[in-house]
């Protein structure tokens, strides 16, 4: 099969090589039909208006200008160009005006309306994705853009001067001079890369009546049916929204923070706090401070995965604690494989002995909890006080195939890094007794056949049968243990590697978290096949490319960095590329916002509900957007790489999720060298 490059992927590196026009659907200038001069073919008319031989045009025309300015925040200073097309680009910084300590500026883009006068236009956005902040509200509904425009006169040798009126929006007038600095470059002197990137095919018309026939029912939702008649909902078309803009503005200078093409008040100020935070720190530096803080707020005194109330000061519990626990210590394993680190092995050990915990502390054979903490009053719902030496401790009840993943990952991985180390035997025979008794007693192995190869692999290699002499006392279970895995992948190979274990996407439509589930399964299997004697690999490795081609649309991050990095491709793939533009989205540290791109009149709701195999669109919320925005403009959960990217809807809560998920990427591309 041959790999074919994603359409997402493909942009997202002609974006890296070439620079790109710039969006907003801006038009050229009027081509003189006022009685001005065309700047939108030749620069001749530059050359005409050229006094003598100084080089200062006589009249206001394409070039670059310094900006002297003031508004409602003060004054300002700045740069502008006119391009020959007809364009204007303006960056203005504040000069005393801060927001949270950092320096405020502005970029936005316009065009020139009219040559004779010179006026000028540009459209600024009132409200794009924070619904509110601090006391701050946007209005209901969809908060058009304001158009701004002004009439530039001369003032001075080689000066002109212009008051921008903002229609209805008194507020956001501004007053400039601009001074002719010199001709433009070759490139302009900003860009706004914001670029939407189709998420799959066109739908044909055949399977859209279909599709929209079946969510008829979805459509006449309230919620639903005020987008029935945009075109873009009829269209089904579902995008991802690419958005580097400004990162290397936010590289050489942390210490401001810049409006993109909009009216700059207390929110817009705190979305560009998110870019910002997003681009100011690079992958390694994100690294870094997630480590930092996830053993302090994000582990609770058991070792396991916990949120923070950064109001009460205080762990809040997940009911999905087993799942990201075993990421937990699975990224500090690979962390110590990678570097020897002594911290990263002891963090691994206390997430390590807080999953064992949770399958001790309920004594029931084949049970094991979700999560455990500190014993804190009387414990309700699905929480459980534990006895005897356990009574200081609860914890929830809920076992599932998803929190069984947990062990899965924690366990393969420490079981690597503990083998690397030496001397943790004991820790490695609790492991494998756990393991025994889920495979012999819980439900999701003794009737799950992918559940039950993965438990037998992992005693295979636990047990270190790969290898194992006649003689041993171990021999005739690992013996079972072989025959085992390669009847239980034989019968599973058609669904593991034909179908890439069940990856799928159409139309905005897939399993988010099933998808994780099914990578982090693939990844184990793959990783334990390369532990033993390498029989499995080949067709693993089939897999996990078949897995990449199925979801080839699709960034969810961790996945097209596993796919990627290990599917069977002669050069590595263009999806290796997207899953690190993934982790450059993250803010560092996440940041718990309030979201509604319903706020915004460029936004549309998808035409297909999320998860639509649950039949319950009518009673329950699934809907969904037509275009996956950058994760900074999104509150970004404790596992990003599991999360619908359609999602358009959040609310600050002051809690706030740890990096975990960041830290498995980080260190599963340092592991696999995807990441230098």
């Amino acid at each position: 099969m041959i790999f074919r490059r994603s359409v997402f992927v493909q942009v997202f590196l002609l974006f890296v090589t070439f620079s790109c026009s710039p969006s907003g659907g801006r038009a050229a200038a009027d081509g003189g039909n006022d009685g001005g001069r065309d700047y939108g073919d030749s620069g001749d008319a530059v050359d005409a208006d050229v006094d003598g031989d100084s080089g200062v045009p006589g009249e206001l025309g394409p070039g670059i200008y310094a900006v002297q300015g003031a508004d409602a925040h003060g004054a300002y200073a700045g740069t502008a160009e006119i391009r020959e097309d007809g364009r204007v680009i303006c960056l203005q910084e504040w000069t005393d005006f801060t927001f949270e300590g950092l320096r405020v500026a502005r970029a936005f883009e316009g065009r020139v309306a009219s040559w004779n006068p010179v006026r000028m236009e540009t459209v600024l956005k009132t409200a794009q994705f924070i619904r509110s902040w601090q006391g701050n509200t946007r209005p209901e509904g969809v908060n058009p853009p304001v158009t701004c425009s002004a009439s530039f006169v001369e003032t001075g040798p080689a000066a002109w001067s212009g008051s921008w009126e903002c229609e209805g929006r008194a507020d956001a007038a501004f007053t400039e001079t601009w001074t002719w600095q010199g001709p433009s470059g070759s490139e302009p002197i900003w860009e706004n890369r914001r670029r939407m990137i189709p998420a799959h095919d066109p739908v044909p018309a055949s399977r859209k009546n279909e599709l929209f026939s079946l969510y008829a029912s979805f459509h006449a939702l309230d919620a639903v049916a005020p987008y029935t008649g945009r075109s873009d909902f009829q269209e089904a078309m579902h995008y991802w929204v690419h958005d580097p803009t400004d990162l290397e503005y936010y590289r050489q200078d942390t210490s401001r923070v810049r409006v993109i093409q909009g009216i700059v008040d207390p929110i817009a100020l705190r979305e560009a706090r998110q870019r910002r935070d997003a681009f100011s720190t690079d992958i390694h530096q994100k690294q870094a401070i997630f480590e930092a803080e996830a053993p302090v707020y994000f582990i609770n005194e058991l070792g396991m995965m916990v949120d923070w109330n950064e109001n009460a000061q205080t762990f809040v519990d997940s009911g999905d604690s087993m799942l990201w626990t075993g990421l937990y210590a699975a990224s500090q394993a690979m962390r110590y494989l990678v570097t020897g680190d002594a911290a990263a092995f002891a963090n691994m050990l206390r997430s390590i002995d807080g999953q064992m915990l949770c399958h001790d502390i309920t004594g029931v054979p084949g049970d094991f909890a979700r999560t455990v903490r500190v014993h804190a009053g009387i414990p309700a719902g699905d929480w459980m006080q534990g006895q005897g030496a356990y009574a200081g401790i609860d914890y929830l009840r809920g076992a599932n195939n998803d929190m069984l993943k947990g062990y899965f990952v924690g366990f393969l991985w420490a079981g690597i890094a503990m083998k690397r180390a030496g001397g943790e035997q004991t820790r490695i025979n609790r492991m494998i007794a756990i393991l025994n008794d889920l495979k012999n007693n819980f439900y999701e192995i003794t009737e799950g056949s992918i559940n039950k190869l993965y438990t037998v692999m992992l005693l295979y290699f636990l047990m270190d049968c790969d290898g194992m002499p006649v003689w041993n006392a171990n021999y005739t279970q690992c013996l079972r243990l072989e025959n085992d895995y390669e009847t239980l992948f034989q019968a599973n190979r058609p669904w593991l590697v034909d179908q890439g274990n069940g990856a799928m996407w159409e139309y905005g439509t897939s399993d988010w978290s099933g998808n994780h589930l099914g990578i982090q399964t693939m990844l184990g299997l793959y990783v334990m096949s390369t532990i033993f004697d390498g029989e499995l690999t080949g067709e693993l490795r089939d897999g996990l490319r078949e897995a990449c081609e199925r979801v080839r649309y699709v960034n969810q991050g961790l996945y097209q960095m596993v796919c990627g990095a290990l599917g069977s491709f002669e050069t590595p793939p263009p999806e290796i590329e997207a899953s690190l533009w993934f982790m450059q989205q993250y803010t560092a540290p996440k940041a718990s916002i309030t979201v509604d791109r319903r706020i915004d009149p460029d936004f549309s709701l998808s035409p297909f509900p999320n998860l639509p195999w649950k039949n319950d669109w009518t009673t329950t919320d699934r809907t969904q957007s037509l275009r996956a925005y950058p994760l900074f403009e999104m509150t970004m959960d404790s596992i990003m790489f599991k999360a619908n990217p359609f999602t358009y809807r959040s609310f600050e809560s002051g809690i706030r999720a740890g990096g975990i998920d960041y830290l498995f990427m980080y260190w599963f591309g340092r592991w696999a060298g995807v990441i230098q």
